[in-house]
């Protein structure tokens, strides 16, 4: 993960460089030697974080490497806060004073005591890592990116052998993937393929050597080939490997013409089974090379692979991929006690058994770990041992115990580019067995300089496609979709939580209300269960979440956070107004207003927030500052949004002015209206309501729309072209007599009419395709 922390730090010394203000604090020697520095190190890192699991000396420079970075990363974090601050200074002067850009610039950087202060950090930071730079060389590291194959456990070598006396919990299994592969008529000149996914321990490779092995099919194929693969997927090698398995012989042939022509000679026209144990290649390029190559066989020709890697299964398979789900409790439990006792030692120690059976809750379906956990118990006859085991996580047991599950999903995790290391393990930081929501912990990677910008691709997107990549390595599961099939929530499986916490206990904590527990002095990341924390003089914040508490008013100093990127208030039901000066926040980009209830406006000037994609609801004011042509900037507007107010809109030029309809990003779309109570708006303010909302075009993305307390009488004619709407909900639009032809949108599943007393008809709805939800009610 120490590589995920030196790549921002190197952005971050180019952004103080590139800045006129990063030249004035006489320490671009000692940046140009940092940069260098850097570079060396990041030179051997992939090595290094490699071989940490065997050599502890290595761990330890490791450790102190990153604790170095962590420093350098708050001081160049300090000194990039300043230049931020000092520049808006200098524009508020150069509007208000006409003060110009540069004499403004060393007016405010006179500041010789912070000046003073950042040079010491620096000259500090640069000779910590020139020591541990120094130190590297006594390891023997290698340089450049080092391949994964080269550091392959060759204990990890599988064959086609089942090993284990007795297996649990696999006959069905079994059973579904024999008749697949019999009853595969497939077609001449090709091959079809099965994957088995799942996260390491679960148990694919012995549910590959039952089938392999199962006279069913070794009478059905002809040809039966095991090749245990893993990281290292060159296209020779692979065949190579299958034509010794098949002739047992050593191949000596070594380009590829004559390897391919040798392996089609031996599989031409007989029906064979592959399996591929243990594959992590994710390129389609090197599988087709492959797989045309055994396009050769008899009709029927199958091949198995084995996988930790969804991408993997989706690129290879030609079956739908076979996800294998963990054991039932009482199977896991029969193979824990299996390997714990003797034949009838169970009989003997009925006590131990009921404590082993919590043992087992431990091993969440997982193979390995009842295995793995219960020959550890073998030899162990003490009731206080046992329940020392059980009252511990997998992570907290002494590394020859836990280490080898640990170590079999560690595999998955060295296999991740480093950035996708530093966001899995981060995970840590919430409980066991916690719902994470998608969007709140992707903006806590960005919050946290995880996620960096590709190209021209947004943080957001960057982020999304991180935690896509996760979860089709297996180290998220559990996900709920929301209407529309975009994910919202997942869980970890507590193995890989696990897995997580081993990796960051000197950084993650989750402290608990009802558990006393010191705080290490490395700790990063806190999530506090249950405490009301106080905020004060935290410049360096991106992430800031008061959901929930009983706020009313929020303190006027949230406006110096400039750094902050994420505000949630969710469900702060008593707050009444936000500090005025919010359009200082410019590098806000999230702003979650889902909840707040009494909030009657919004600060003046939002528009200048420019970066700002989330924006749960925003109220249209009458004055300056607070128009509904605030949000023509924000052109980054994604989500949900609810726009309120909207009888202050002075004409349907403003509203043009929002420009709706290039804002692709936005999926639900509220436009609400409201009149004085038991006031209908006149014939005048109604006229100017259609005017508006038919200059509130959405973009033709939209999923969702709202219309509540509309004054028209006609509802706008683009309403019936958002081909993409599932759902709409049209509420006290007390005018309208009729409905535009929605029967024309092929998608729309939900359509709520509610509170259209002068509605005379409802026609059409047999043109509906997708409809399932009909809702109408208070007509009268």
């Amino acid at each position: 993960m120490v590589d995920a922390i030196l790549g921002p730090l190197f952005q971050d010394l180019n952004s103080l460089v590139q800045t006129k203000f990063g030249l004035l604090w006489d320490v671009e020697e000692d940046i140009e030697k940092l940069s260098s520095t850097l570079s060396a190190i990041r030179d051997v890192i992939d090595d290094a974080e490699m071989k940490q699991y065997t050599d502890k000396a290595i761990a330890n420079w490791l450790r102190k490497l990153k604790d170095v970075a962590y420093e350098a990363d708050h001081v160049l974090d300090e000194w990039l806060t300043e230049v931020r601050r000092s520049e808006m200074e200098v524009t508020w002067n150069s509007c208000t004073q006409q003060v110009s850009g540069s004499t403004a610039y060393c007016f405010k950087f006179k500041q010789p005591a912070f000046r003073y202060k950042i040079a010491n950090h620096i000259k500090k930071v640069t000779a910590n890592f020139d020591s541990i730079a120094a130190g590297r060389s006594k390891f023997h590291l290698r340089s450049g990116v080092v391949e994964r194959a080269a550091l392959l456990d060759p204990n990890r070598e599988t064959s086609s052998f089942v090993f284990e006396p007795e297996v649990y919990g696999r006959d069905e299994d079994q059973r579904k993937i024999v008749t697949m592969l019999i009853g595969n008529t497939g077609s001449l000149n090709n091959v079809s393929v099965l994957s088995i996914l799942g996260i390491g321990g679960l148990g694919k490779t012995t549910l590959a050597q039952l089938v392999y092995n199962d006279e069913r099919v070794s009478n059905h194929f002809g040809v039966r080939i095991w090749v245990c693969v893993s990281e290292d997927f060159g296209v020779k090698r692979l065949m190579k490997l299958i034509i010794e398995s098949f002739t047992g012989k050593p191949c000596d042939l070594e380009a590829l013409d004559p390897i391919q022509n040798h392996l089609r000679e031996l599989l031409s026209g007989k029906r064979f089974l592959i399996v591929l144990d243990d594959v992590w290649n994710q390129h389609q390029d090197k599988w087709d090379k492959i797989r045309y190559t055994l396009t050769c066989g008899a009709e029927g020709s199958s091949i198995i692979v084995t996988t930790r890697l969804e991408m993997t299964a989706l690129i290879m398979s030609t079956f739908p991929v076979y996800y294998l789900t963990p054991l039932l409790e009482d199977e896991c439990c029969s193979l824990f006690m299996g390997h714990a006792f003797a034949d009838g030692d169970e009989d003997m120690y009925t006590n131990l058994v009921e404590i082993g059976k919590q043992i087992v809750k431990k091993c969440v379906g997982v193979p390995l770990a009842a295995t793995v956990l219960g020959a550890l118990m073998r030899f162990k006859r003490e009731v206080s041992e046992w329940l020392s085991i059980r009252d511990s996580d997998i992570w907290e047991l002494p590394e020859e115990e836990g280490g080898v599950i640990l170590g079999v999903l560690r595999l998955s995790y060295n296999y991740l580019p480093p950035q996708l290391r530093q966001c899995f393990a981060y995970c840590s930081v919430y409980p066991k067995d916690y719902e994470m929501e998608k969007k709140e912990l992707i903006r806590l990677w960005m919050a946290n300089g995880f996620v960096q910008r590709v190209g021209r691709m947004e943080l957001e997107e960057a982020g999304n496609q991180i935690f896509n990549e996760l979860l089709r390595g297996s180290f998220f599961q559990d996900v709920q979709k929301d209407d529309y099939g975009n994910i919202e929530k997942c869980k970890m499986h507590d193995l890989m939580y696990d897995l997580a916490c081993s990796l960051s206990v000197s950084e993650c904590c989750v402290i608990k209300v009802d558990k006393a527990m010191s705080i290490p002095n490395s700790m990063r990341h806190l999530s506090v269960i249950h405490i009301s924390i106080s905020m004060s003089h935290m410049k360096c914040l991106r992430y800031l979440n008061f959901s929930g508490s009983y706020l009313r008013l929020l303190p006027e100093s949230i406006c110096s956070l400039i750094n902050l990127q994420t505000l949630k208030l969710v469900d702060c039901r008593e707050l009444l107004m936000l500090p005025k000066d919010m359009r200082n926040l410019r590098s806000l980009r999230h702003l979650d207003l889902r909840g707040c209830l009494k909030l009657t406006k919004m600060p003046s000037n939002i528009g200048q927030m420019i970066c700002l994609p989330t924006l749960s609801f925003f109220i249209v004011g009458k004055k300056r500052g607070h128009q509904v042509n605030e949000l023509k900037t924000l052109k980054h507007l994604a989500g949900e949004l609810q726009l309120k107010g909207l009888q202050h809109v002075n004409d349907s030029t403003d509203a043009k002015e929002v420009d709706f309809v290039n804002k692709q990003n936005l999926t639900s779309l509220e436009l609400s209206w409201k009149f004085d109570d038991g006031v209908d708006c006149d014939l005048l303010e109604a006229k100017k309501s259609e005017e508006v909302l038919e200059c509130l075009q959405p973009h033709l993305s939209l999923k969702k729309l709202v219309i509540k307390k509309y004054g028209g009488a006609v509802l706008p004619s683009w309403l019936h072209q958002l081909e993409n709407l599932a759902e709409i909900e049209l509420g006290e639009c007390t005018r309208c007599v009729s409905l535009p032809p929605l029967g024309k949108l092929p998608l729309l599943k939900v359509l709520t009419i509610c509170g259209m007393k002068s509605l005379k008809c409802i026609t059409e709805f047999y043109q509906f395709q997708s409809l399932e939800q009909l809702c109408v009610w208070d007509f009268l």
